[in-house]
């Protein structure tokens, strides 16, 4: 129970630390935005629980990068990790991203933007995927 609620401030102070210096150099030239983007983080999970939970916050992200001009309804994982299905707020467009990590350096790794899949115009709720091609991304 300890280890758990260690890692859930863990991983509230990381993304904090990341949102605060993700915004803070936009600051200015969004003021008048109204829209939320549709940000995703990526981070080591077990690299948060085995190491010092007093590094600095940054040290476990491994990717973070905008998906999407709206908010993010659906965000999902391939198979073998390298594979990640995000959707839009309205569920009408799905973006297919591939994530290939650095191993020294987090700021060396790259996202890739694979496909764009459409659904139509009317909204809907995205509960389950299956994502059935091979993770041609290893």
């Amino acid at each position: 129970m300890n280890a758990a609620k260690s890692f859930s401030k863990t991983v509230t102070s990381i993304g904090e630390s990341v949102f605060t210096s993700f915004t803070t150099g936009n600051q200015n030239k969004q003021a008048n935005a109204t829209t939320e983007l549709g940000i995703v983080t990526v981070i080591d999970a077990a690299g948060v629980v085995k190491g010092d939970r007093k590094t600095q916050g940054n040290k476990h992200v491994i990717s973070h990068f905008v998906a999407h001009e709206s908010s993010l309804g659906f965000l999902a994982f391939g198979n073998g990790g390298q594979l990640l299905l995000t959707s839009s707020q309205s569920g009408t467009s799905f973006y297919v991203f591939g994530l290939f990590p650095h191993s020294g350096l987090a700021a060396l790794g790259s996202v890739q933007h694979l496909y764009t899949l459409y659904r139509g115009n009317s909204a809907a709720k995205v509960i389950l995927y299956n994502l059935f091609v091979i993770n041609f991304c290893k």
